[in-house]
């Protein structure tokens, strides 16, 4: 059902994850479901990409290198111009490693990624809350 939903409408999504593997993971996922796909291995490019791509959502592991997900998170829902963009966070961390920082994500989904669920959150934040 979410895959028919997204097909109605492409829309641009940011993955940030160092993970080669996964990265080709998603992209392969998110293209069959008719997403637009930009990639970013390192936190470095994480804001100019924003900035260029201007995605609709972004998708991000936590631990970006030296750059912590939340925090970024929080940077981006703190600025006018970035603040309507989704953000869903992926981890490997525990419940309580999670909420030792505050963090604005719309959705945090753990590793490893379960691939329906990720589809159907993408769809209710991109397209459920447009409408």
């Amino acid at each position: 059902m979410a895959c028919l939903a997204l097909k109605k409408i492409m829309k641009k999504i940011l993955i940030a994850d160092q993970d080669q593997k996964l990265l080709r993971r998603l992209d392969d996922l998110l293209v069959k479901n008719w997403l637009v796909v930009e990639k970013v291995q390192n936190a470095t490019s994480l804001y100019p990409v924003v900035n260029v791509f201007c995605p609709d959502l972004i998708i991000m592991e936590i631990n970006l290198g030296y750059l912590d997900g939340r925090s970024f998170c929080n940077d981006m829902k703190s600025m006018a111009e970035t603040a309507h963009i989704p953000i869903i966070l992926l981890t490997t961390m525990s419940h309580r490693e999670i909420s030792a920082i505050f963090c604005e994500a719309d959705a945090i989904l753990g590793k490893p990624l379960n691939e329906t669920i990720l589809i159907q959150t993408i769809s209710d934040l991109v397209i459920g809350s447009r409408q």
